[in-house]
């Protein structure tokens, strides 16, 4: 693992809806990992600002991008992301209320989606957190 303190330190929501389904974001600028991927798709989430714990910064992040509002519970797994210098954790979220207000993350945000769990790999090009891999079961 490397210097936690030098890595940006991210939080995502591993969100499910009533009949199973996973939500995703499509990103406007996609990111390059170092080892070549590119990462168009991702769970939403982001950045802490100073001061905020992981759940106040996820919850934030999450009705920012998607326009839900969530519950945070409690946390799947984290790990150094592969090719970028994040630090990520991933969260169970529960959605609270569907839709309450327009997505504000307009800027990073193009698509909200919602998709099967065994779906993902057609999505996402990087290698799935084995951990969140078993709560989506996939």
């Amino acid at each position: 693992m490397n210097d936690i303190n030098k890595q940006r330190q991210i939080v995502l929501g591993v969100m499910k809806n009533a009949h199973g389904k996973v939500l995703i974001i499509g990103r406007v600028h996609p990111e390059k990992t170092s080892i070549g991927e590119v990462l168009s798709w991702a769970f939403p989430g982001g950045n802490l600002h100073p001061g905020e714990t992981d759940e106040q910064a996820l919850s934030r992040e999450v009705k920012e991008e998607t326009g839900y509002e969530v519950t945070v519970g409690e946390k799947i797994s984290e790990r150094d992301f592969p090719g970028l210098p994040v630090h990520v954790k991933y969260f169970k979220c529960d959605p609270v209320r569907v839709k309450t207000t327009i997505i504000e993350e307009t800027h990073e945000i193009d698509r909200v989606k919602w998709i099967e769990p065994r779906q993902i790999k057609k999505y996402f090009t990087s290698d799935l957190d084995p951990k969140v891999a078993g709560y989506l079961e996939v």
